[in-house]
């Protein structure tokens, strides 16, 4: 099981009273048959104290739990022909498949590759983890956005700009404006490229009534723009 998750259970014919948990690392659990998440890769010591109305027995054993979670670094939007430095940040994966969504795979750890064609694409990444004790694998996706009116050469002229909460179900709050005095337009547009909303010198945008999927949010100060971001409307 990749996911961690275990569920604990005592066979007993006894008119057991009460039982008493205790799966290492802080994780306790007062009920019969607990199911829980075992945060972290590797092996745990498990006891159990059960009791009857007549006397009490502490059981002990030990499982291996090997949870993959796949975390990546990847930007969210780039120029044609930028080089994208990927990585990976999952130590417990053995094996790294990534499949660009431009026609490029590779095997590697932390793989470079580049986009000639505008528009969204979807990187897929799948991680093994080929244990001793247990191989299992998991998968993960993050959608990118190659921007035909932005260069390669072009720094983001807003490093300390952020939005929040991303996913969002409706608001969304822009963060690291403030030098900017209210000068900006906040523009919002569909996958497609089209302009759907825009705010101007806001500290948020909404997305409500909008379908659920990926946007791009563009912050425009006179005719240039300063910094993009990939949104998701859940």
């Amino acid at each position: 099981m990749c996911d961690g998750i275990r569920a604990f259970g005592v066979s007993s014919t006894a008119d057991i009273e009460s039982w008493s948990w205790d799966f290492g690392s802080g994780l306790t659990s007062s009920e019969p048959n607990p199911e829980l998440v075992l945060p972290h890769s590797g092996i745990y010591p498990i006891s159990v104290t059960i009791c009857t109305t007549d006397d009490c027995e502490t059981l002990q054993t030990a499982i291996y739990s090997n949870k993959l979670t796949p975390e990546i670094t990847a930007p969210d939007t780039v120029a044609i022909g930028q080089q994208v430095h990927l990585h990976g940040l999952t130590p417990e994966a053995t094996h790294w498949y990534w499949d660009f969504g431009n026609g490029l795979t590779s095997d590697s750890h932390d793989p470079v590759t580049s986009y000639q064609q505008a528009g969204w694409h979807d990187i897929q990444v799948h991680l093994i983890n080929m244990d001793v004790h247990e191989s299992c694998d998991a998968s993960h996706t993050h959608t990118i956005f190659v921007d035909e009116q932005l260069t390669s050469s072009q720094e983001a002229e807003l490093p300390q700009f952020t939005v929040f909460p991303n996913p969002t179900t409706g608001l969304l709050y822009l963060d690291g404006l403030e030098h900017l005095q209210g000068q900006y337009e906040a523009r919002l547009r569909s996958a497609t490229g089209q302009v759907i909303r825009t705010a101007a010198g806001a500290e948020s945008i909404s997305l409500e009534r909008l379908p659920s999927g990926i946007y791009l949010l563009e912050i425009i100060s006179g005719q240039q723009v300063l910094a993009r971001s990939k949104v998701i409307r859940e």
